[in-house]
């Protein structure tokens, strides 16, 4: 799940702030590293017995697993852990965008902070807190997007001033660090 968090605060960041070629290499790491793991995520779901819903009975037949995980979050997996933010490196100088856009498909991992709630074996006073604090969490992070899509938006034409900087009607917005911009 924290892997999941970070991509899910990373990769927009890295889409909208990010230069392609000057990447950090801490970065690339943690992205790699945690692209691994989910890749890794997907064999072990292979071989993850489950409770079928209808007889209670532990299922532990491997064609079994692998047909009910290929009917559900298989696909959903599979997409997630494409690393299409890789392929700039193929080209250069080639546009990336649509590419870079397509890493944003790791925020679907997030989705299993729901079912990673409900299978908690813990009261349900505790489960509902969690749900809400997943709410919160969840209002953070679709902020967080629409700031990096706006951001993402107005730097294709650089054609945007800051409010601060609309007096002197020009701007040096898109010359400064990255931290600075978000």
């Amino acid at each position: 799940m924290l892997g999941a968090i970070y991509n899910c605060f990373d990769a927009p960041y890295t889409v909208a702030f990010t230069d392609k070629n000057n990447q950090s290499i801490v970065s690339l790491i943690v992205d790699a590293a945690i692209n691994v793991l989910f890749i890794l995520d997907i064999f072990i779901n292979f071989l993850t017995t489950y409770t079928d819903t209808e007889t209670k009975e532990e299922i532990t037949s491997y064609s079994k697993i692998a047909m009910t995980y290929l009917k559900g979050r298989f696909w959903i997996d599979l997409i997630a852990s494409i690393p299409f933010d890789y392929i700039k490196y193929l080209d250069p100088n080639s546009n990336t965008i649509p590419f870079e856009l397509l890493s944003l498909l790791k925020l679907i991992r997030i989705l299993r902070l729901s079912k990673l709630i409900t299978y908690m074996n813990i009261r349900n006073e505790v489960k509902s807190s969690l749900r809400l604090i997943k709410l919160l969490f969840f209002l953070i992070l679709f902020l967080h997007c629409l700031g990096c899509l706006w951001f993402f938006l107005v730097k294709q034409n650089e054609n945007w001033i800051p409010p601060l900087d609309y007096v002197y009607i020009e701007t040096n917005i898109y010359k400064e660090r990255n931290i600075k911009q978000y």
